[in-house]
């Protein structure tokens, strides 16, 4: 993406009185806040899929409708959170974030070719957490963020995709059909929290779905989500 979109989609977004640095050469896109200078870092890893970042500028772009900037930014005590647990919250800020980038319809067709991408070549990742947070990624973005007809052109490669993550979960974590269908009923109310810039309703929506996920200790989840939610 050059120098000029990303401007275009930066103004888009109502950012364009944001300090942004772009690093080209990356091996991963991710967002940091520098301090010091007082400004977003954006490293970014060219693999011809403009959205991701797009996505990126989402974050700032929730970051600041909620009023919340640890949507963007790491929160203080970042490094004492667990990495699953940071993993699988950021799987699902991520879908509030996509969810309202692909309300613009410029924006929404790079989202879409995104998705096509990640389902035709069938990337399913390694690890536990990693399918984890792919399951809440693409189950939120295949029923409540792409478009009917988008669903019916995905439809195949999805299942294919959704069924092997769900049952690798399943049989690490011993977990019934039940269980997991009560999972997916907790999911499916992303279809009344995806349009809120409420912090505590999103909140909320992350703490049930981490709570059916992380099954090795209640407590250390919660310590974890005071960490996270550093100043609520």
């Amino acid at each position: 993406m050059e120098d000029s979109e990303f401007n275009y989609y930066k103004d888009m977004l109502g950012l364009s009185n944001e300090h942004i640095n772009l690093d080209r050469e990356s091996i991963e896109t991710a967002i940091e806040w520098d301090d010091y200078n007082n400004c977003w870092n954006i490293e970014y890893c060219d693999v011809g899929v403009d959205f991701l970042l797009i996505h990126e500028l989402g974050h700032i772009f929730l970051a600041k409708k909620t009023n919340y900037l640890y949507f963007a930014k790491k929160p203080p005590r970042f490094n004492e959170i667990k990495f699953d647990i940071w993993w699988y919250h950021n799987a699902v800020i991520d879908c509030f974030v996509n969810y309202r980038l692909s309300q613009h319809e410029e924006i929404n067709s790079l989202y879409i070719y995104y998705i096509n991408e990640v389902l035709t070549r069938n990337i399913i990742p390694p690890e536990l957490y990693m399918h984890i947070g792919g399951y809440i990624e693409y189950y939120l973005a295949f029923n409540y963020i792409l478009q009917e007809r988008e669903r019916n052109e995905f439809l195949r490669q999805y299942n294919n995709f959704i069924n092997i993550l769900r049952n690798r979960i399943q049989r690490v974590l011993n977990l019934s059909n039940e269980y997991f269908n009560q999972i997916d009923q907790s999911l499916n109310q992303f279809l009344e929290r995806r349009t809120t810039y409420d912090i505590n309703e999103i909140k909320d929506f992350d703490l049930d779905i981490l709570k059916l996920f992380y099954l090795d200790n209640e407590e250390v989840l919660i310590d974890n989500f005071d960490l996270i939610y550093s100043n609520l």
